[in-house]
């Protein structure tokens, strides 16, 4: 009886020992596990974790025997760490371990002071000197609603001269747009704008409306940004220019410049502002115009009864305030021989004319355009040959879109020249009639030709009637 109750007290003392070592085991593996010894802090600083959900990058070089301190913490909530490598982390606040294991780690915040976070290669807390990324990210944080203009349907309109702060931070890519790089600068834009690899990411929109032929710069600055820039409608969106870093005033910023095609009716310009790849941030966004001349669209002379008439037709009148008639008096000398007010602000096609009661046999005129701002220009120089006795010259419909008619009434049968040239001087195409007295009509056909304008000229014996035609 006593060999047996001491074999069973032997069996229960092995017992005893099997557990302990088992728990030893464990113990000594959790402690392990929550690797805590690393001693070196990197970044030197504590980092400030977003408080909205989204991503924040601790470092890009943090080694894997390192530690980092965040701030910025809210009880309760869930912060996810990440490492580039398949390393392992331990998160602890307070002295505590809240979780560790391989990355992803994610931990509950028990209060709002800082979180430690260690980095290490695995479980048995080995190290690395080599660079790796490092993030955390409020998982259970909820994340700011995207701008107001985060839809090209909520684009925020501007003016010129105005200057506009946003931010891309929570914005998205609704439109799932394509990028929208180069385009055409004007005449008047700076070297080097409308350029730039676009890689663009979540962006937000304006709207620029333009009422006139006008040189339009979109400049934004702030971080690493881009700027692409649209006609049409939301949905239905023309490419027309796009930037990334072309901005001359400092790093990183961009510019786009080019011509409005306001010839006929308004244009919407419809901005999208982004970081390049996945930057975002804040910026300040500009619109700066200049008006171009007002388009001097037919400028003609012919004689009638009633002396010489000269007539002219404009487009795109914005701030005009009056016409001069200037004619070439003995001693190369111009004069002004009446004036003419101007309808000031319009898109259409505006048409004027003034009759010399007191001709020459042969006159020279020019056209004086003068705006509110005093600022002028002036038109090519017609002559006027009262030998020709022509009582009127028209071209119509001016603007056309494939055809336009020429009619002349003349007093006398005469042979007659048409010739047609882009804005350039590159000849388009010739015509010869053989007119009658009285009335002609002759049509062209431009057709084949691409929008734009063009100078006609007429030539009747010595005397060239140009007329500028606007094609459709």
């Amino acid at each position: 009886m006593n060999k047996l109750l001491l074999q069973k007290r032997k069996l229960g003392n092995l017992s005893k020992i099997c557990l302990f070592i088992l728990l030893s085991v464990g113990i000594s593996y959790n402690t392990n596990a929550q690797c805590t010894n690393n001693t070196s802090q990197y970044p030197s600083g504590s980092i400030t974790v977003n408080p909205d959900g989204l991503l924040t990058t601790i470092n890009t070089c943090n080694y894997l025997s390192e530690f980092s301190i965040i701030t910025g913490i809210v009880a309760g909530s869930d912060y996810e760490f990440t490492v580039t490598s398949s390393g392992y982390i331990t998160i602890e606040q307070g002295g505590v371990v809240l979780n560790h294991g391989t990355t992803p780690v994610t931990a509950t915040a028990t209060d709002g002071t800082d979180i430690k976070v260690y980095w290490n290669v695995d479980a048995s807390c080995a190290t690395a000197s080599s660079c790796e990324t490092t993030t955390v990210q409020c998982v259970s944080c909820t994340p700011p609603p995207p701008p107001s203009n985060d839809a090209c349907i909520d684009a925020i309109s501007i003016s010129s001269g105005q200057m506009m702060s946003g931010s891309t931070t929570t914005a998205t890519n609704v439109e799932n747009l394509t990028s929208c790089s180069g385009g055409t600068a004007g005449s008047d834009c700076a070297a080097g704008v409308n350029d730039g690899g676009i890689d663009f990411g979540a962006g937000v929109w304006y709207v620029y409306t333009s009422e006139a032929t006008e040189t339009i710069t979109f400049e934004v600055t702030g971080f690493d940004t881009e700027l692409q820039v649209f006609t049409g409608t939301c949905g239905s969106l023309t490419c027309v220019a796009g930037d990334d870093d072309s901005y001359s005033g400092g790093c990183c910023g961009s510019q786009v410049c080019f011509e409005s095609t306001a010839s006929f009716a308004p244009v919407d310009y419809y901005v999208y502002v982004d970081g390049h790849a996945s930057n975002t941030g804040d910026f300040d966004f500009t619109v700066n115009t200049m008006v171009l001349p007002l388009d001097l669209v037919e400028w003609t002379g012919s004689s009638t009864k009633d002396g010489n008439k000269l007539s002219w037709t404009t487009m795109n009148e914005i701030n005009t305030s009056h016409f001069s008639i200037e004619k070439l008096y003995e001693g190369n000398t111009w004069r002004s021989i009446g004036t003419v007010e101007a309808n000031g602000i319009s898109h259409e096609a505006l048409h004027y004319s003034f009759i010399d009661s007191n001709p020459g046999d042969t006159d020279f005129y020019r056209l004086k355009s003068i705006d509110l701002d005093e600022s002028y220009t002036y038109s090519d120089n017609i002559s006027v040959s009262r030998t020709i006795h022509t009582e009127d010259v028209k071209v119509f419909p001016n603007p056309f879109s494939d055809e336009l008619t020429v009619q002349l009434d003349l007093l006398s049968a005469q042979d007659i020249s048409f010739s047609v040239h882009d804005i350039t001087g590159k000849f388009i195409s010739e015509k010869h009639i053989q007119a009658r007295e009285g009335a002609n009509n002759m049509n062209l056909n431009l057709e084949d030709q691409q929008a734009g304008i063009y100078v006609l000229s007429i030539q009747l014996n010595n005397t060239v009637i140009q007329k500028r035609i606007v094609k459709k």
